[in-house]
């Protein structure tokens, strides 16, 4: 399946020791300087203000690997950031919650324990 056909939410980066990391979240892998260079050439990269989102567009255009993409939290489909925090919140902190991932061509489930909240609104940890 394309990337740009797949709806649920890309794991962009997993910080050390963090729930997401311990339950083995796989992040998106940046460009590398010949990536870059390649994609400048084909013109999917320009010296312009949008450059810095372009390494996403990249690797939406299926140019780099993705990160997983979450499809479900608990078996609730969620499609954006929103759907996801709003499912999310639904547990409390150090509950297990199971993740229906897509990796490479292949669906997973990943359980995780969720980590403490912060003491800020929730909603801000996840942006």
């Amino acid at each position: 399946m394309h990337a740009l056909t797949i709806q649920g939410v890309e794991t962009v980066a997993v910080a050390p020791d963090s729930p997401a990391a311990r339950a083995g979240f796989r992040p998106a892998r940046g460009l590398s300087p010949r990536e870059v260079a390649t994609a400048t050439v084909a013109g999917l990269l320009t010296l312009s203000p949008a450059s810095s989102v372009a390494p996403s567009v990249v690797r939406a255009a299926g140019g780099v690997d993705h990160g997983d993409i979450i499809l479900a939290v608990n078996g609730k489909r969620v499609k954006i950031q929103e759907e996801f925090q709003r499912e999310i919140f639904q547990y409390g902190p150090h509950a297990t919650v199971y993740f229906t991932v897509r990796r490479g061509e292949g669906v997973l489930q990943i359980p995780a324990r969720l980590g403490d909240w912060p003491a800020s609104t929730p909603v801000a940890y996840f942006q």
